[in-house]
């Protein structure tokens, strides 16, 4: 373990946001790794450690924390807990609560998007993102991540389609977001947007490539994030599928 990347974890996440059966997942692989779960537990902090885990990343957050209050400890241990909210950006993991005491946890998957597990507003056993704002924020922890390598054509695809969609932000926000992911990487990145958003076709493909590989959830959930797009992402998925099997 260890030798994790930022989009390790951003992609194990995608395994849980927007699944219906989020809660469950996320309790099968925490008692898969002898924690002994159950569905009758606050499962924000768990959802991140599930995560961490799929990403064989667990140790660069000190081991399994239950509650963000330990997790917060181990990551003052570790030195890669920051107070308050200067320059949180995507694969920190953000505790909210009050007088410095956490009570809730979530990834940080956008300029200013989080993953929550367990979240009031949204259904009970769902996995799912919404907008993080600077209120009731104790802090952050940053994993120290390996710096990426440059990244294929899906990887920059799909951080593209990310883009069309908002999660990075704009301007200035987008800029920092994308630099997680190395200047080289974010170069790409923004020149593929520049590519796709000049041609319907393109930006309808690179939304499908996404959404096939697992990066916009399921069912209502991937309606909701594609927006305006998703009748026309979802007619091209069905001719991406239909293809399968036939011969060049």
């Amino acid at each position: 373990m260890g030798k994790c990347t930022v989009w390790d974890v951003i992609t194990a996440c995608s395994k849980y946001d927007g699944s219906p059966t989020a809660h469950k997942d996320v309790i099968n692989t925490l008692n898969k790794h002898g924690h002994h779960a159950k569905m009758s537990d606050a499962w924000c902090t768990e959802t991140i450690m599930a995560i961490f885990y799929d990403a064989n990343a667990i140790d660069l957050i000190g081991g399994y924390s239950q509650i963000s209050d330990n997790l917060k400890k181990k990551a003052e241990k570790l030195g890669i807990w920051h107070k308050g909210t200067s320059g949180i950006r995507p694969g920190d993991i953000i505790l909210y609560g009050h007088n410095n005491n956490p009570n809730h946890t979530e990834l940080v998957v956008g300029s200013t998007m989080c993953v929550s597990g367990n979240y009031a507003e949204i259904s009970k056993d769902t996995c799912a993102r919404r907008k993080w704002t600077g209120r009731s924020v104790v802090g952050y922890v940053r994993p120290k991540y390996n710096a990426m390598p440059a990244m294929n054509d899906l990887q920059v695809t799909i951080c593209a389609a990310e883009v069309i969609l908002g999660t990075y932000g704009s301007g200035n926000n987008r800029t920092k977001a994308l630099a997680t992911f190395g200047e080289i990487n974010a170069k790409q990145i923004q020149s593929k947007v520049n590519e796709i958003v000049l041609s319907n076709n393109k930006t309808i493909q690179a939304l499908a490539v996404a959404a096939i590989a697992g990066y916009m959830g399921k069912n209502t959930y991937r309606t909701k994030r594609l927006s305006t797009w998703s009748n026309k992402v979802q007619t091209r998925i069905n001719e991406i599928y239909a293809l399968r099997g036939k011969s060049v």
